[in-house]
């Protein structure tokens, strides 16, 4: 049925006793109202743009929406028809955003940066970074402290200039570039997942100049740290002296697990999924190493070489540094100086370049580029004899007996 529609006319239509029925407007073809049993709407009917069915688009109910406003809305939707689109598809994702924005701003209320930083290490960095613990370091000392109450929407770049300033003013500029690092890798991630719109800190250039540091310990310096430990006694003093005589990285150290160890091959070998580098690595262990070793305690169940009763791993680095330099009386070193001391020996008594890379399980210098991807040599026997020298070498050092009568190892390929 059509006619005119008009606000009188359509207060005068009667509720169907059974069912529904439909009128028509004669004003605008395809809106109309239907009138059920229990009230009135308004409705557009039109042709999907595949012109393949009718379909039909629900206005709003009469009484709450004014004739005058639901033609208007049906002319509109009209027009998307002809312009080829679905209003009711059109409408849907209109709903679907504001959805979306509300729950947005909902989630904006708590949504800080110490909360975002919290998501970030949880869902990307543990499960993709092997250096995910430097990240959340980062974030827990140099900029949740300052930042982390903020909501994540408001931060702008001289906010994270702030928190890098500081790190700076502590004379921390390599920390200052690696939580840089850390913050816009943050923001990068959220963007790529919608939850923000743009990284607000693109422009920001690292505060300053990182650079490689140059500090190792002399042979004096070395030789206290080496007796201190035994002041430091198990685990530390241990810990300290597996790193001079391996070479390897603090938590690699740390870690060291009694499977790990071939005592009888002299080896201890770093698994892939504990070494920087992705690559499994096998050191040669030096007597003195053995002879350490043979000396720890084993607690039945416990995995870790410096492992605590109960089998948990060791921690609390930072008080045993303390201790260790009280202890030493060495000044101005960090624990992974010994790394930098133990190639600068190593250099000393004549071992190769190449072999001192393969015992750091460096992948840079000799190793890196065209030569590391044609060069398959592990070095296993040259490892062997430049640990056994630098086995003599600490000796001597240790003993108090001269350290120039170390016989240069061949730098000649034989």
């Amino acid at each position: 049925m059509k006619q005119k529609l008009t606000g009188r006319s359509v207060d005068s239509l009667k509720l169907a006793s059974t069912g529904q029925y439909d009128i028509y407007d004669t004003v605008l073809p395809g809106f109309g109202v239907r009138v059920g049993t229990k009230g009135k709407s308004w409705f557009v009917k039109f042709r999907s743009p595949e012109k393949r069915h009718v379909r039909r688009m629900t206005l709003g109910k009469v009484g709450i929406h004014s004739l005058a406003d639901a033609r208007d809305v049906a002319r509109d939707a009209l027009k998307l028809v002809g312009a080829g689109k679905d209003p009711i598809e059109d409408k849907r994702e209109q709903d679907r955003e504001r959805e979306r924005q509300k729950l947005v701003t909902e989630r904006a209320k708590d949504f800080t940066v110490a909360a975002a930083a919290e998501r970030f290490i949880e869902d990307y960095a543990k499960p993709n970074l092997r250096s995910w613990r430097d990240y959340d370091t980062n974030f827990r000392l140099y900029v949740i402290p300052l930042i982390g109450s903020m909501q994540i929407d408001n931060v702008e770049r001289r906010d994270v200039t702030r928190v890098l300033d500081k790190i700076v003013r502590e004379g921390k500029g390599r920390t200052a570039g690696k939580t840089l690092a850390a913050v816009r890798k943050m923001f990068n991630w959220l963007v790529g997942r919608g939850e923000l719109e743009a990284n607000p800190i693109i422009g920001i250039q690292p505060p300053a100049q990182i650079r490689h540091r140059e500090r190792y310990l002399k042979d004096d310096e070395l030789l206290a740290v080496w007796n201190a430990a035994d002041d430091l006694g198990h685990p530390f003093g241990t810990l300290y002296r597996l790193l001079i005589l391996t070479g390897a990285r603090l938590s690699e150290v740390a870690g060291m697990n009694w499977a790990e160890l071939d005592l009888d091959g002299r080896v201890w070998i770093i698994p892939a999924d504990r070494s920087k580098n992705n690559s499994a690595h096998i050191v040669p262990l030096p007597d003195l190493a053995l002879d350490l070793v043979a000396e720890v305690p084993r607690f039945e169940g416990g995995e870790y070489l410096l492992g605590r009763k109960g089998g948990t791993a060791l921690s609390g680095f930072g008080k045993g540094k303390a201790r260790m330099d009280a202890a030493s009386g060495v000044e101005n070193w960090r624990t992974h100086d010994l790394r930098r001391t133990f190639a600068t020996v190593h250099q000393k008594i004549g071992t190769r370049l190449e072999v001192t890379e393969a015992l750091l399980n460096h992948i840079s210098g000799s190793r890196a580029g065209i030569v590391g991807v044609y060069q398959r040599h592990e070095w296993g026997p040259e490892k062997r004899t430049a640990m056994d020298a630098y086995d003599r070498w600490l000796r001597d050092l240790i003993e108090g007996s001269e350290v120039d009568n170390v016989i240069p190892i061949m730098n000649k390929i034989e």
